[in-house]
């Protein structure tokens, strides 16, 4: 996977792209609205938009603005927080290939929210060959959040993220847990690896974005009972080879 070259993979990290091939894998249930798309953030009608709403890139991984009323968004600075992400490359960032040919674009998405916070907890479901085999859950604000990890009968597994909390005690079985499991496993049907990234909300699992295979970067420290195992990436678990973004 590490030196897989697929074209697909473009498509696949576009956040654009992307729902055309979700859409027509899953019908495009799972996707959240999209309310707008553009490469000039200055033309989004926010006047128009609900009173909450996500903005993304296109072309990045872990940038975002959350609007959560928008009668106290600051217009202008989002409008230029989204020219500073038109005007970079995620490879630059993070050297991962399937990035660096990705038109930009800025995404303005459905707010999801699942009755847990500011910040809906993130499932995020390492799919191989066609299976999901590990869950990441991820609670609080990215970057920051806590974590844990689950397989698929959402059974705790005995590992973690180096440098990240675990969350405590037993987290309940998501309401949608089979759907997000059948969603996964048909958009990674005839893909070695891809991590599907959803959220669980009291009506329906909604998808977030669609993660390729990490490139050999940082190794990873998962915690197994009382032993202590490094992975690099490329390695036997590669899914796990880089801290979930």
């Amino acid at each position: 996977m590490v030196f897989d070259r697929n074209p697909i993979w473009t498509q696949l990290q576009d956040k654009h792209a992307a729902r055309e091939y979700v859409e027509a894998r899953t019908g495009g249930d799972v996707l959240p609205r999209l309310y707008w798309v553009t490469k000039d953030p200055s033309d989004i009608p926010f006047d128009t938009r609900p009173e909450r709403f996500a903005v993304k890139p296109s072309h990045g991984a872990g940038w975002y603005h959350m609007v959560r009323e928008k009668a106290r968004l600051n217009r202008q600075e989002l409008i230029d927080v989204c020219r500073s992400w038109l005007g970079r490359n995620y490879y630059d960032v993070a050297r991962e290939w399937a990035y660096k040919h990705i038109d930009p674009r800025i995404l303005v998405e459905e707010y999801i929210d699942d009755g847990t916070g500011p910040d809906p907890i993130r499932y995020k479901l390492y799919t191989f060959h066609g299976s999901v085999g590990v869950i990441y859950v991820g609670a609080g604000i990215p970057g920051e959040s806590r974590c844990s990890f689950y397989d698929r009968s959402w059974t705790r597994l005995p590992a973690t993220v180096a440098g990240k909390t675990q969350i405590e005690g037993a987290l309940d079985r998501p309401r949608h847990l089979d759907e997000m499991i059948r969603y996964a496993e048909v958009l990674a049907d005839g893909v070695d690896f891809i991590r599907i990234d959803l959220y669980d909300t009291a009506t329906k699992c909604t998808l977030e974005s669609l993660r390729s295979p990490p490139e050999p970067a940082h190794p990873l420290t998962l915690r197994m009972s009382s032993t202590i195992t490094s992975v690099g990436c490329g390695t036997a678990a590669p899914a796990l080879c880089a801290e979930p973004s």
